[in-house]
């Protein structure tokens, strides 16, 4: 992933306030592109009231990412208030035996 600072690049996939891009300035684009990865799928919402949100992209830049092999985006609230963008990830039940296990 790249580091590369891209402000713009979180321009392009908010509305942002003064305040917001100042915040913006600090999300790399893997940031914005993991953000933009969750709201897509549903597991973060950006200053919307409910269990997985973030009042301000203010505080985006403070997500933990935990990273996952399989799995969605998820975007919970931390005890501190914060919201973390982790990968829930899902193990396939195998349906079927080796030989030799019984």
């Amino acid at each position: 992933m790249s580091t590369k600072r891209r402000p713009a690049v979180a321009a392009e996939h908010w509305n942002l306030t003064q305040e917001q891009q100042v915040a913006a300035a600090r999300l790399t684009r893997a940031d914005v592109e993991l953000l933009t990865i969750a709201a897509e799928l549903g597991g973060l919402e950006i200053g919307e009231l409910g269990p997985r949100f973030v009042p301000r992209l203010v505080d985006a830049h403070f997500l933990l990412v935990e990273p996952g092999v399989h799995g969605r985006a998820v975007a919970r609230i931390t005890k501190n208030g914060l919201a973390a963008l982790r990968f829930k990830q899902s193990v396939a039940k195998r349906w079927w035996k080796r030989r030799g296990e019984r």
